[in-house]
């Protein structure tokens, strides 16, 4: 149990064997996560700081930062590669919510949010059907620690605590529309798909997804002793 901002919180949270790691452990540099990284922002140098930054941030401090990372782009470029070979070993599986735009939008979103360390929105895109729901309600979990949801087997709405940032990910061009002058969102394009660029040099999905995991180790203390700017991160 603690304590933060006068309520009492129970930690549910276990750490992974990576984020037990000591920031002081000796370490190599992760080339082809840090490749596969900047291809989610199509190679773009001042894009992947930014991205390394706000991953940082989070990975150091555990709390969570207004801003939702967008990386819109064509199939096949790393986005699940990066989620379910990084971002899920590393927070680990159970933490991280995967979250359809069905579920987005569904009744009981409570339930799919409650003890989560980490959401992460999966092919959402919008239309002018759903688009005011849908933009309602993500500038609600973005914008704000606390939302009331509905959770199954309860009657009413309740709060709940949103512990981590947010990421979207979508093969579409516009996955959702935002508001002009918004500070909320920040929108990246991929590179290529993977099979174009020889699975960033490892010849074949299966190495490029073993060598990804020989690097988890050291990409995790490379956010360890990222030097942080805090402004950028918020």
């Amino acid at each position: 149990f603690f304590e933060k901002n006068g309520q009492t919180y129970r930690n549910l949270f276990v750490k992974t064997e990576y984020l037990l790691l000591n920031k002081n452990t000796k370490h190599n540099e992760p080339k082809i996560i840090i490749d596969l990284v900047k291809n989610l922002v199509n190679n773009d140098e001042e894009r992947y700081i930014y991205l390394m930054n706000w991953l940082a941030n989070f990975i150091q401090t555990m709390e969570r930062t207004p801003i939702a990372i967008i990386i819109k782009g064509k199939q096949g470029t790393g986005k699940n590669l990066f989620i379910d070979k990084v971002l899920r070993p590393i927070l680990s599986k159970e933490q991280v919510a995967l979250i359809s735009k069905e579920e987005l939008l569904g009744k009981f979103i409570g339930t799919i949010f409650e003890n989560k360390l980490f959401y992460i929105f999966d092919e959402i895109s919008h239309s002018y059907k759903d688009n005011f729901q849908l933009q309602n309600r993500l500038k609600q979990i973005i914008g704000s620690d606390d939302v009331f949801m509905e959770k199954k087997y309860e009657n009413t709405k309740s709060e709940t605590k949103l512990w981590g940032p947010i990421f979207l990910f979508s093969n579409k061009s516009v996955p959702i529309a935002i508001e002009t002058n918004s500070r909320r969102e920040v929108v990246f394009k991929s590179g290529e798909p993977l099979s174009k660029i020889d699975f960033l040099g490892c010849g074949s999905y299966e190495n490029l997804c073993d060598k990804i995991k020989s690097e988890l180790r050291d990409f995790t203390l490379t956010l360890l002793n990222w030097e942080v700017d805090k402004n950028m991160a918020s």
